[in-house]
């Protein structure tokens, strides 16, 4: 929902070094206001450097100078990127406080018109909450963030800065959604799927469309929950027609994908296809790690589809990503699903390295399910070797591990594999 603007910490960095040196010359000058207004223009950098403490400190000596001038604006404005900070370093009360002293400050001195942006503290607040996990609290405040959004909803845009705060219709909106995305959390979809809707007409009636997009994936994404393919299918692919039209590559792409993982088992052609043209938007975007996990796809597919040796030439190509940018996850569960594939092809041996190696690495990431899993395939090898001792000792070793966790349904699995490798 928020406006993607993208700078490196070279840029921040720089920008950084221009404020303090800014700062010193109203130093110099004697001008406390002036160093007030940099202190909270460094202490917004600074935040986005992630150095919190260090832009609290800033942010303090700006909001006393503007507390001691009476410049409530500015005052409101400090407190609310103390709060950010605070956020950030995940203390949530002392967050909470603050936007709520800042919100403060703006409703006592009746300065809401100057300051739009203080909605989003409600939002801020609702944010927090929702970390905190009370959801019930959380979608209070954004109610309140709704509520001050459509008593200004004419101003729309009326500057860059309002744009930026996303304030009027905008802002409705996006409090719309976030709405939706709270319900979402707490399992009530159709209470969800009823705040997207009103929210998607706004972007539309507006013309946002990158957030309209945005948003289909998420109604994609919630009819899939409820195993609503076609629906699912169609909000992806209207998401993605918007993605393609305005050039957003990256989100193009997860359309794609999305789109595929629908259609795989049974349209494997038309699944292929669109995983192919995934691969040349990684291609362009050079995403390597993309790349990989589309390349892992497509072997699966291929694999489901009974076609052994070309899912291997995808898996391993995958591989070779992986291992160029020591994706430690990605080389384990292709070293698993080449193992897999091996096994298939009945060659159990070569399928035990692959586990041997795959496993491993699970251990060292302390994967858990991944470790029970790939023991499940270490004992079905082991069983189709007939070396049925083996086979018990590596089906119990995924035994034990699933029950010392939530891995319910695989501990079903691994005890009827065991009865079926203990029967025969």
């Amino acid at each position: 929902m928020q406006d993607k603007i993208f700078i490196s910490v070279k840029e921040l960095e720089d920008e950084l070094k221009t404020l303090r040196q800014s700062f010193k010359n109203y130093q110099v000058a004697g001008d406390e206001i002036g160093m007030a207004s940099q202190l909270n223009k460094i202490g917004d950098i600074l935040i986005k450097l992630d150095q919190n403490k260090e832009a609290i400190k800033n942010l303090r000596r700006a909001e006393k100078v503007h507390r001691e001038s009476g410049d409530d604006l500015s005052r409101s404005r400090d407190l609310a990127l103390i709060g950010k900070a605070l956020l950030k370093m995940k203390r949530f009360d002392e967050a909470i406080k603050t936007f709520e002293d800042a919100i403060k400050i703006i409703e006592e001195n009746e300065i809401q018109a100057q300051n739009l942006e203080y909605i989003n503290y409600y939002s801020n607040i609702g944010n927090i909450y929702s970390k905190m996990g009370n959801f019930d609290e959380a979608i209070k405040y954004h109610e309140l963030s709704l509520e001050k959004h459509k008593i200004h909803k004419d101003k729309i845009f009326s500057d860059e800065f309002m744009r930026f705060q996303r304030v009027g219709a905008l802002g409705i909106a996006d409090a719309l959604q976030i709405i939706g995305d709270m319900y979402s959390l707490m399992g009530d979809i159709e209470k969800t799927i009823s705040y997207y809707d009103e929210a998607l007409e706004i972007y539309k009636d507006i013309g946002v469309a990158e957030d309209e997009a945005d948003l289909l994936q998420k109604f994609g994404l919630l009819y899939l929950s409820r195993n609503e393919y076609e629906k699912a299918y169609n909000a992806f692919k209207e998401a993605g027609d918007i993605h393609h039209k305005i050039n957003d590559l990256k989100g193009f792409a997860i359309d794609l994908e999305n789109m595929s993982d629908i259609l795989g088992a049974d349209y494997p052609d038309q699944a292929l296809k669109l995983l192919d043209k995934c691969l040349n938007i990684s291609d362009k975007l050079c995403e390597n790690l993309k790349k990989a996990d589309v390349l892992r796809k497509m072997g699966l597919i291929h694999r489901n589809s009974g076609k052994f040796n070309k899912a291997l030439e995808y898996h391993n190509e995958s591989l070779d990503l992986y291992q160029t940018h020591n994706e430690e996850l990605g080389v384990a569960r292709e070293l698993r699903s080449i193992g897999e594939i091996t096994s298939e092809l009945d060659d159990e041996d070569e399928a035990l390295e692959y586990y041997r190696k795959s496993i491993k690495i699970f251990k060292e990431l302390e994967n858990n399910i991944e470790i029970a899993g790939t023991y499940m395939n270490i004992a079905v090898s082991y069983h189709n070797k007939r070396e049925i001792e083996k086979a018990v000792e590596n089906i119990d070793k995924a035994i034990e591990i699933a029950e010392k966790s939530e891995f319910k349904d695989l501990l079903k699995q691994f005890k009827k594999l065991k009865k079926d490798i203990t029967s025969n």
